[in-house]
This record gives structure tokens, C-alpha cells and sequence, in this order.
């Protein structure tokens, strides 16, 4: 902080203007997770600051690859949803997306996968592998081999 405040002569750090970068979680009913350098009041949650941008997007690429959240950037209130005002996007049909827009997925499931993108970000990883293994157990256990397999991608993709 002294460095941006006073700008030493010499000190080639921080020469280019630009800030560290947050993740934010937007607040709103189904929130959007992004990249963003400018951090404003506005009731979201940013989590940061971090010192890679590179390390940033490849963390919210794979958040964005096994995890299904919202990217659009809909006003998603209730009365929006039940009114049937908006179709689902491209996310949807290449599955990222759950659908929320039209009322496809649920608050309580959305605000779960939400909870392990948080549990990734903190580096907590114990808590979001046990639930995928459990529900990689329970379809072994119905002989839905090809789902299973999702999950076992996810969890070597958490593990490295």
C-alpha cells in the first residue's frame, strides 16, 4: 500500500497502473462468479487479492468445468423467473449451466454448488472430494457407470 500510495522513482513494481485481482461473488438470487480488479461496495463478496492473474483464470476455468454456475448476466429475481421472462442460453444446452433463468434448478441446489466453489477457493478440498465420492458411490450402486465417471474426473481434477 505504501508503494501505490507514495510511487517510488526506481521501484519497477506497479509501474503499469494495474490492481491485484478479486474473485467475486456477485450479491444477487443466484449469484455470478468473476474476475475483477476494481472492488466496489456494492454488498458482494470479494475474495482476494491474489498475485497471479494466470493462476486466477485457471481456477475459474475449472470452477466453470465441473461446477454449473450462472455466467449470464439476467436479472434472476422470483417474480422474473415465474413470469417466464427469459429463455435458457448456450450455457445450458453445452451443460454449464443448470438453467435457473426458467426455474430448472432450485435455490438450495444452486447455493450448494456455490458453497464448494467457496470450500475450492479457501483450499478447504476434503469437504468437496467426500460429497463427489459419495455421489460417484451412489451411482456405482445404481449402474450408472458413465456418470460415475464425471464425478471420478472431478475428483482427479480436484486432486491435482
Amino acid at each position: 500500500s505504501l508503494i501505490k500510495q507514495f510511487q517510488p522513482k526506481y521501484n519497477i513494481n506497479l509501474k503499469d497502473d494495474k490492481s491485484y485481482p478479486y474473485i467475486v461473488i456477485k450479491n444477487e438470487p443466484f449469484p455470478r462468479i468473476f474476475l475483477t480488479r476494481n472492488k466496489i461496495n456494492d454488498g458482494s463478496e470479494y475474495l482476494g487479492p491474489f498475485t497471479s492473474v494466470g493462476k486466477v483464470r485457471e481456477l475459474l476455468s475449472f470452477i466453470k468445468e465441473f461446477i454449473p454456475l450462472r455466467t449470464c448476466k439476467l436479472n434472476l429475481t422470483q417474480q422474473n423467473i415465474l413470469k417466464q421472462k427469459f429463455k435458457v442460453c448456450l450455457e445450458y444446452h453445452l451443460g454449464n449451466c443448470k438453467g435457473p433463468c426458467e426455474g430448472l434448478q432450485s435455490s438450495e441446489d444452486y447455493q450448494e454448488g456455490l458453497q464448494q466453489v467457496k470450500q475450492i477457493i479457501k483450499g478447504n478440498l476434503t469437504p468437496v472430494i467426500q460429497r463427489y465420492k459419495e455421489e460417484m458411490n451412489y451411482y456405482v450402486e445404481e449402474l450408472q457407470f458413465e456418470k460415475a465417471e464425471i464425478i471420478k474426473k472431478k475428483i482427479d481434477g480436484l486432486e491435482n
